[in-house]
């Protein structure tokens, strides 16, 4: 693919999967857990924690053959 077409294509993309309908705004609570899964989302953290710690862990889930 030309680099002129491949940069239009992404740019398609990153519009196509940023539409509001995609989009999903959370309101903290006190001891609040949220998870999701990096495969399937983007993740943009806009902020809304000032003065609490924003604390992040990664966990993997695999399938053992």
């Amino acid at each position: 693919m030309e680099q002129g077409a491949a940069t239009a294509l992404l740019g398609d993309l990153y519009r196509w999967q940023t539409q509001h309908q995609f989009q999903y705004r959370h309101k903290w609570s006190p001891d609040m857990l949220v998870m999701w899964d990096n495969r399937s989302v983007l993740h943009m953290a806009t902020g809304g924690y000032v003065g609490h710690d924003r604390v992040l862990h990664r966990t993997t889930i695999g399938v053992r053959s």
